[in-house]
């Protein structure tokens, strides 16, 4: 292969990734597979691999390159050999005028005339291509060569949402609901940390997990964030991409106010507008590496559900057991009263992948425990955990969705390891990060300070929401 010519001198960077990839592209082959918000994966022979990534840092200074999700540098040792043996090698430009995107490239290796075949074993588009394309400069859509999109890239156009729930234990309105609605109530006995204040204490996650969300899932359409609280004055009120939604609108008012979690959950699924494909994320889960909305929901719409995989649910409700598990035994009861089996695997500290439609078929199937748990103002032992057990269980019974597995790390106050795990955390080798604090309402300086080192260091980089800081 000729040497790629050199970009001439004074010319403007690319400013766009239309415009990377044609200047890559005058000297060699570029095969685009796929596009999404954010991130655009295409495919060169093997032989001109190291060259497109030689040119790609040339016209595009400070682009940063990984491979498994682990930085490497073009040029240190054994970087070629690593480069084609990857599945796919990241660029990413954190340039503002490219929008923070993603290139994912891949080596297509010719084993016949006619016939190439990816590195990239997990390539669903296109792993092997009969045409002799890589042969001449210029750019090749998949789509024009398959003749038609597939069904993933057909999916990528369905619309997901986000769904936060948020509390502010600052905030003095809620302040003063809390302060009233801890008095005795009647019904069901209290769970271990029901009322703990440390499960309403707000260290500011929900400004960094919203911008991990928009630099690692740049296709979200809107997020809904459900609150009783005031907007924190960081966060905007005109950027479209962002829905306040108090309970008010959408819980029942009997039930009001609720410091429940369980009671909040149960409702997400009558937020106004809301997609019937969206992810719901505690304001304590961070998003780590760009993930596809195939991470989440399979192309037929099938949702995902990361379950443990060790089984914790067995036993009867036993009062001062962790209200989660409570809540589990509960909706394990409702299943096994419906299927006829018993589901055992919680859920993992990763967003919920959940569809709407069957969140509105769960309530109306299980009417009569919910209308019961919906009046606990705090967890209590009858409670019900719609998103995060009963939903996966049920939509599994019913072929709605379908198991699978993710890279985490969940990182507890109370684990002596945490700054080890936090350690780890910040390398964003793993997809998600999850930083409970467990219920413990004795926090130490250091924990707090170790959480807000890492949500800073991970996420530094304010997004278009956010309102400049006064000075």
């Amino acid at each position: 292969r000729p040497e790629l010519r050199a970009p001439v001198a004074g010319a403007r960077p690319p400013a766009s990734i239309e415009s990377v990839l044609e200047e890559i592209a005058r000297d060699l082959h570029v095969l685009v597979l796929d596009r999404q918000p954010g991130r655009v994966t295409v495919g060169v022979a093997e032989i001109d691999l190291v060259s497109a990534l030689v040119r790609l840092a040339a016209i595009t200074p400070g682009v940063s390159l990984s491979i498994g999700g682990a930085p490497v540098t073009l040029g240190s040792t054994h970087f070629n050999s690593r480069a084609l043996e990857a599945r796919q090698i990241e660029a990413r430009f954190a340039r503002e005028d490219l929008g923070q995107a993603t290139l994912a490239i891949e080596s297509y290796r010719k084993i016949a005339s006619g016939r190439w075949v990816s590195a990239n074993d997990t390539n669903t588009i296109a792993r092997a291509v009969y045409a002799d394309i890589f042969e001449q400069p210029g750019t090749t859509e998949a789509s024009g060569l398959l003749g038609g999109r597939t069904l993933g890239q057909i999916a990528e156009d369905r619309p997901i949402d986000v769904v936060y729930t948020w509390v502010n234990h600052a905030d003095r309105q809620w302040q003063e609901l809390f302060r009233t609605a801890r008095a005795p109530e009647a019904g069901g006995v209290a769970s271990i940390d029901a009322e703990n204040p440390a499960r309403f204490h707000n260290k500011d996650e929900l400004r960094y997990s919203l911008r991990s969300v928009a630099r690692n899932l740049p296709w979200v359409r809107r997020i809904h964030i459900l609150t009783n609280c005031a907007r924190p004055e960081w966060l905007g009120a005109d950027d479209p991409r962002i829905a306040w939604v108090r309970h008010e609108e959408i819980i029942d008012l009997p039930y009001l106010p609720t410091f429940n979690s369980h009671v909040i959950e149960s409702y997400l699924h009558h937020i106004p507008e809301l997609a019937e494909h969206f992810l719901y994320l505690n304001d304590d889960f961070f998003v780590m590496q760009p993930l596809s909305k195939g991470h989440f929901f399979d192309p037929n719409g099938t949702s995902l559900s990361q379950l443990e995989s060790y089984a914790m649910v067995a036993g009867p409700v036993k009062p001062g057991d962790a209200d989660h598990l409570n809540a589990a035994r509960n909706s394990a009861r409702l299943i096994a009263s419906r299927f006829g089996h018993v589901p055992t695997q919680l859920h993992r500290h990763v967003p919920y992948a959940l569809r709407r439609s069957v969140l509105a078929e769960i309530e109306a199937e299980f009417a009569d425990p919910f209308a019961a748990f919906r009046s606990n103002r705090f967890r209590r032992s009858n409670d019900v955990n719609l998103t995060s057990f009963l939903y996966h269980h049920y939509a599994l019974a019913t072929g709605r969705a379908r198991t699978a597995d993710c890279t985490s790390i969940f990182v507890k106050a109370q684990d002596i390891r945490w700054r080890a795990r936090l350690a780890e955390a910040v390398t964003g080798k793993s997809q998600i990060v999850c930083i409970n604090d467990g219920g413990d309402m004795r926090h130490s300086s250091i924990w707090t300070a170790g959480v807000a080192d890492f949500m800073e260091s991970a996420f530094p980089c304010p997004v278009s929401w956010e309102v400049p800081a006064r000075q």
